[in-house]
């Protein structure tokens, strides 16, 4: 399995509706992921568990009901203590159902030799007799993702000095650390939070899981502070701490980890524009399952019904539509794809807003075209703008979507405006380590929130495709 299959697989195993436990345990049984990985990204504990069990199971470590009389030997390990239950020139196997193979039938005396060490854990990949120069060489290349890494770190099949030594930049190297000592971010479920504080712009980032809401966001936050146009507000402390972590490891060129499956991000946050007015925002990071299960299961359910409760109030809005370009560029292997499509599934929430009367009290609909590098480098040597590429990609890709915001707008008696933008957070490597900051993509988003913020009252903006 390449490496973007497996980040696919991962930032989509919190969606419930993605993934059986079966398929789960598959992944594991081929060495594709491992546990750890899938509980790095946020899988339920409880499928955690089932798969750790599972693979126990298949190891041999859950006894069986019966033991075997004991013989000579105390234990199966004191039998050839330089032997692991792994190694494949094993006459006989504890899992072997012939009696005259299996380890208990013919009694063994340890030798008298020195003791001899324990054979060590088979590490998490599998891979006892990994070479350290080609794995290194794997890294130099770029074919392996951060976990991998952090992985062979602890494994101690090399060190970040190796890395270094080998090449790897120093500043990248320290990005590896950051990510290994990342702090767990604390999530919240719609009835954990505040109440959203009047009086502001309310904008919501829609997407499916794994579209890239939370790195968004970091870049969008980390260029407000850059430029020192952010005022946090002390109305939500919890938000605040949020915002901070997540810009804090940016800087450090670590991309922040997906939102645990079914939590809510808060963040009240004031920005000053060109004539140092203030703008107050409230802005809501709201889990991907949320709109996967408004398609699948309608509005009549309670997770739905929370979020609704949350979102309707007296604010005007700003909704940001993010779409996954990787994603749908990839929709149609069957092994990781989402069930939906990511135009069925924004359709679907867009009709929730318009039922709910929500789009009566929106000023504007971005709809953003994430991970544009994927884009870009489909077009190859073009000439066209990012905006004009975005544009094409929308009309041609996602028209469905588009037309349905154009009908919602002509239907309503509210005249919200429908933007296109694209956005990338800038080049990275090895699947959350941000080599370089683009700071273009988020300048011209916060500088059209501003622009359609309520203090300014509305305006045409300077920058994003503009419909209708």
């Amino acid at each position: 399995m390449n490496r973007i299959k497996k980040m696919q697989i991962l930032q989509e195993c919190c969606n419930p509706s993605a993934f059986t436990i079966d398929k789960l345990d598959q992944f594991v049984q081929q060495g594709d992921i491992t546990i750890e990985e899938f509980a790095n990204y946020h899988l339920e504990i409880s499928k955690v568990e089932e798969l750790k069990r599972r693979k126990a199971q298949r190891e041999g470590i859950t006894l069986p009901a019966e033991e075997p009389t004991p013989q000579t030997q105390s234990s199966i390990f004191d039998a050839e203590p330089q032997k692991s239950i792994w190694d494949t020139e094993s006459k006989g196997s504890i899992w072997d159902t012939d009696p005259n193979t299996s380890i208990f039938s013919t009694p063994v005396t340890p030798p008298p030799s020195a003791p001899v060490a324990a054979a060590p854990v088979a590490p998490t990949y599998q891979r006892t007799t990994a070479d350290k120069s080609v794995e290194i060489q794997k890294v130099l290349a770029q074919q392996v993702g951060i976990q991998d890494i952090i992985d062979r770190i602890n494994q101690r099949l090399y060190t970040y000095d190796d890395l270094e030594a080998a090449g790897v930049p120093k500043r990248i190297v320290t990005s590896f650390k950051h990510y290994q000592n990342q702090n767990i971010t604390k999530f919240y479920n719609v009835e954990d939070l505040p109440p959203m504080d009047k009086g502001r712009t309310d904008v919501f980032f829609v997407g499916i899981p794994a579209s890239g809401k939370s790195v968004m966001l970091s870049g969008l936050l980390y260029y407000t502070k850059k430029m020192g146009i952010s005022i946090p507000d002390s109305y939500n402390i919890e938000g605040e701490k949020y915002s901070a972590q997540i810009t804090s490891y940016l800087e450090k060129g670590v991309l922040p980890k997906p939102t645990g499956s079914g939590t809510y991000n808060y963040i009240a946050i004031s920005l000053k524009d060109d004539k140092k007015k203030a703008h107050p925002l409230n802005i809501v990071e709201v889990p991907g399952e949320n709109y996967a299960k408004i398609f699948d299961g309608g509005l009549e359910n309670e997770e739905v019904r929370g979020f609704v409760n949350y979102v309707k109030n007296s604010n005007r809005k700003i909704l940001i539509f993010v779409l996954d370009a990787l994603e749908h560029q990839q929709r149609l292997e069957a092994d990781y794809a989402n069930m939906y499509s990511q135009s069925d599934i924004y359709v679907s929430i867009l009709n929730m807003f318009k039922t709910y009367k929500i789009l009566d009290k929106t000023d504007a609909i971005y709809i953003v075209v994430n991970k544009f590098d994927v884009i870009k480098k489909s077009y190859g040597q073009n000439s066209k703008t990012d905006l004009d590429l975005a544009d094409e990609f929308v009309r041609e890709e996602f028209r469905n979507l588009l037309n349905n915001c154009i009908d919602a707008k002509e239907n309503s008696g509210n005249k919200f405006k429908i933007k296109v933008f694209p956005f990338s957070i800038g080049e990275v490597c090895y699947d959350k380590i941000l080599k370089e900051y683009n700071q273009e993509y988020s300048r011209n988003i916060v500088e059209q929130v501003l622009s359609d913020s309520f203090i300014v009252g509305g305006g045409k903006g300077i920058f994003g495709g503009l419909f209708g």
